[in-house]
């Protein structure tokens, strides 16, 4: 990442134009924009506008009828939809790396005009790092990795929060790892291709067990049974099985909270 002069690659036509550097601080729901008029030191005029691509474009094109508007905003959970439609609509638009923003010592307060300010302003100046944007293309494989690590993080908490619950009940595995019972979760999802019944075996299990916890097992038995042959309808059998591990270990917690529950109302 480099500093990149706001000039750059200007035609020598456009210096005869009124320029408009835009600062954007930009939120789901709306855009704050600030205008600089050329070198003037204070802005021209800022302003509030609904994040809505019609009146975002008519705002720039009412810019762009007075002279040419350069549009700059921080790289941030906004993305780049921004950024490729003010392109799209042939108007320059460059994104600030956040972190390189210089910040006075003591300058905590943070507001959308007074950010959207400093964007223009800086922007103006050359004082912003401006940063690569990605083709929607390199965007979607980064966003894809980025998910996959996120998914493993995820893994990893949950396997960490069972892992937890089982030994304050008194559950604990001693042979090999933990995770070889992954096999067992994946064999008992297969019991999922058959209808839901209480047979003889099940029943005599379910003798003196809370009620809330039998509730929940078929409760379970029924969402699990319709999810697996809505998954391998039209996907294969080990990928539905795969599915309804995720779902069935899901509903752990549910009964172990109805169980909490019981027990505290029975010790009122």
């Amino acid at each position: 990442m480099r500093p990149r002069a706001a000039t750059e690659g200007r035609p020598a036509h456009v210096h005869s134009l009124v320029i408009f550097w835009v600062g954007l601080d930009v939120h789901k729901d709306s855009i704050t924009a600030a205008v600089f008029r050329g070198r003037d030191p204070e802005p021209l005029r800022v302003d509030r506008i609904l994040n809505d691509p019609k009146r975002f474009r008519r705002y720039f094109e009412r810019l762009q009828r007075e002279g040419e508007a350069r549009a700059c905003y921080e790289a941030s959970g906004a993305g780049y939809v921004l950024q490729r439609m003010l392109i799209e609509w042939c108007i320059p638009c460059e994104l600030a790396a956040p972190s390189m923003i210089l910040r006075r010592a003591g300058e905590h307060r943070k507001t959308d005009r007074r950010d959207a300010i400093k964007i223009a302003r800086d922007f103006r100046d050359d004082r912003l790092v401006l940063i690569h944007f990605p083709t929607e293309k390199e965007e979607g494989v980064r966003d894809l990795v980025r998910c996959r690590e996120t998914f493993q993080r995820e893994i990893l908490k949950s396997r960490h929060y069972i892992l937890k619950i089982l030994r304050r009940r008194g559950f604990i595995y001693r042979e090999g790892t933990h995770w070889t019972t992954r096999h067992v979760l994946v064999q008992a999802a297969w019991h999922y291709r058959k209808r839901p019944a209480v047979g003889p075996s099940l029943r005599r299990r379910q003798q003196d067990q809370d009620a809330a916890v039998i509730a929940h097992a078929w409760k379970c038995q029924h969402r699990l049974y319709k999810l697996f042959h809505r998954l391998a309808a039209k996907e294969p059998k080990q990928v539905a099985a795969t599915a309804v591990v995720r779902e069935m270990v899901g509903f752990l917690p549910a009964v172990l909270r109805e169980v909490d529950a019981s027990e505290l109302q029975m010790g009122r």
